[in-house]
């Protein structure tokens, strides 16, 4: 067991210095000048001096050779008098690679000073990050002080490259690195000391603020001038669930600010003129928001009550484009995201920033916009995007209302407002859709796939939505576009919704496994038999949002296998626990016996699916081949089919 004493020489730096390089120097200078405080602690470092070429020194040392040699052999390494504001030096990192041991003979000072100023000069960026992933690696093992002395050497080497690099901002990262790293050493090395029996201290990554390019044209007098140029980023290095638990805070919260209304924008891989479209559309919904003055939405802070989402799923799977574009408003900066991030297990890259826009035709200048962009790490799908939005984000905002949106969908500029008013006057309403359009119908129509889906999506919002939402209760609410009331949701009913994610696909069981793939139809059926309460939903025909859809044959069938197996295990779902609805939930009675002849109408629809292939085999039999046998209408010729098959 290593001695206390030589364990503090192990802790590499305290605030306010760069490099253990310096830290030495300024010691040895120290000693040299003899000049020691009352207190026995030497005093400030040296100044540094200009160079010719701009560059800072430290200042020489004072006195010969032979006087500096003295001063180094007479003194030993006490650290009996190191303070928490002046830090001590610990022995370099080549000589610490050798021996934990304090350096205590002239010869190995000097040789050690010599090593820490080529350490400087020598190694790369690159070969820091190799050195954290090495001490990562040696943590992981159980090898902790292999992974100190790697820590030891990512950190200085950060430190001094830093000092030669050029641009001021990533200078001002790696420096915010270094010195973070070289404080995951100290913690570590005290570790090592004294709590060695408990687990290994966590490496945090700290929130790095950055100051952000943007067009002083669309200034928002509603925005504060520091905020406008400022773009946070938050390496998230926990569970969506343990997001608050862990320390981690939205800037909106940091400000003060708990906005009523969050909306999501979940992304995959989509180009950046669909997040752009989906956002501007945003833009123009909180300005006729403000408009219409609706209660809680009213002047000219009404875009403070107003946060929204985009949740993208993986960050090996974005589109570089988007990206790009993202980084271009202050929403993305792949600098800071991947210097920062080094070293900590990071889950998921949160950037905050509020946006100023205008109409493309400089016409109209829209209020400003909270937006957080959650770039998920890795590729874990649209629903684990939805969990992150609601576990970590909405658990920590508290909104009275949320609205769920894909890139790509493009509501119209009163959807917000006419979903709200629904909310707002009924106070037993938990969820609310409105109609979703093909966007571009009539230009699109000489294709039939998407004249099919045209006709499908009106049926289905005339008939189908129409019908349900008398009842109260409407089978999906689609997370293309849907409002929630959020504690109506919070607790169970989103328990259920992630159920796939948090159980295991053995533990499910193939009925189970089939039923979650189509989640919403689950929450919106444990919203409507939630225990002890009453709550509806209801469509809003004037809300309406306009969506791409697939424009060949092959990508809708793609889509129409994703939604099928999931629409039909999750209505026999319903079917099956339609009783819970009766013994659970405080609907009153006439409701219930309302709900009684929805529950009939979908097993006969459950019936009539189940059979719906059967059903198209016979109609294309007795149409084609019966209704045309031998040709006796000249329409289709029969003559050459099998009798086999002609006659049945």
């Amino acid at each position: 067991m290593q001695s206390s004493s030589e364990a503090r020489k192990l802790v590499l730096l305290r605030h306010g210095f760069k490099s253990r390089r310096q830290l030495y120097l300024i010691d040895r200078q120290s000693f040299v000048r003899g000049s020691m405080s009352a207190t026995g602690h030497p005093e400030p470092p040296a100044r540094r001096q200009p160079t010719a070429g701009g560059r800072s020194r430290q200042t020489p040392y004072e006195g010969s050779p032979s006087a500096v040699t003295s001063a180094i052999s007479e003194y030993t390494f006490d650290y009996s008098h190191a303070t928490a504001n002046i830090p001590r030096p610990p022995p370099s990192t080549p000589t610490y690679l050798n021996n934990v041991a304090p350096i205590s003979s002239k010869d190995a000072a000097v040789k050690s000073s010599t090593m820490a100023l080529l350490l400087t000069s020598t190694f790369t960026i690159d070969d820091a990050f190799r050195a954290i992933d090495r001490a990562i690696q040696a943590e992981g093992d159980g090898r902790f002080r292999e992974a100190l002395k790697h820590f030891l050497d990512g950190g200085e080497i950060i430190v001094s490259a830093a000092e030669r690099e050029a641009s001021p901002k990533v200078r001002n990262l790696l420096l915010h690195k270094g010195k973070e790293v070289l404080e995951w050493a100290e913690h570590l090395a005290e570790w090592i000391e004294r709590y060695q029996s408990h687990s290994a201290p966590l490496r945090v990554a700290k929130p790095m603020a950055i100051e952000v390019e943007y067009d002083r044209s669309h200034n928002s007098p509603e925005l504060d001038a520091s905020e406008a140029r400022t773009m946070v980023y938050t390496p998230v290095c926990c569970s969506a669930k343990a997001f608050t638990e862990s320390g981690y805070r939205l800037q909106c919260i940091q400000s003060g600010r708990r906005p009523k209304l969050m909306v999501v924008i979940t992304m995959y891989n989509e180009d950046a003129s669909e997040l752009r479209s989906t956002l501007r559309k945003v833009c123009n919904n909180v300005y006729y928001l403000k408009q219409r003055s609706l209660p809680g939405y009213e002047g000219d802070d009404a875009w403070k009550q107003v946060l929204v989402v985009v949740v993208s799923d993986g960050r090996t799977k974005a589109n570089k484009g988007t990206l790009d574009w993202l980084g271009s408003v202050g929403l993305y900066d792949e600098d800071v995201m991947h210097i920062t991030s080094t070293g900590v297990p990071v889950q998921c890259h949160l950037f905050e920033h509020s946006l100023q826009w205008t109409k493309e035709d400089k016409s109209l200048r829209f209020p400003p916009l909270q937006v957080a962009f959650a770039l998920k790490e890795a590729n874990a799908g649209k629903l684990d995007s939805h969990l992150w939005y609601f576990d970590a984000f909405c658990e920590q905002v508290m909104p009275d209302y949320t609205v769920l949106l894909d890139v790509g969908t493009m509501p119209t500029k009163s959807s917000f407002y006419k979903l709200l008013t629904a909310l707002e006057i009924n106070a037993q309403i938990g969820g609310v859709c409105g109609e979703i359009a093909v966007d571009q119908p009539i230009p699109n129509m000489c294709n039939w796939v998407v004249a099919a889906q045209h006709f499908e999506y009106k049926i289905s919002n005339i008939l189908d939505k129409s019908l349900e939402s008398c009842f109260g209760f409407i089978s999906v609410l689609p997370g293309a576009f849907s409002a929630y009331r959020y504690k109506a949701i919070r607790g169970e009913p989103l328990e259920a919704y992630f159920k796939s994610l948090t159980t295991s696909m053995g533990d499910l069981g193939p009925f189970a496994g089939n039923m979650y793939l189509a989640e919403d139809r689950i929450l919106c059926f444990e919203l409507l038999a939630r225990k002890n309460c009453n709550w509806t939903m209801h469509y809003v025909k004037d809300a309406i949002a306009r969506t791409d859809v697939p424009t060949n044959l092959i990508d809708l069938i793609g889509q129409r296998r994703r939604w099928l197996n999931g629409s039909f295990f999750a209505t026999l779902f319903s079917i099956w626990n339609w009783g819970r609805v009766y013994t659970e939930s405080n609907h009153s009675i006439a409701r219930k016996l309302a709900l009684l002849l929805l529950y009939v109408y979908n097993i006969l629809q459950v019936v009539f699916s189940w059979f719906l292939p059967a059903n198209f085999y016979l109609a294309l039999y007795f149409v084609i081949f019966q209704g045309f046998q031998e040709n006796r209408w000249n329409f289709i010729d029969t003559s050459e089919v099998s009798p086999l098959i002609r006659d049945g």
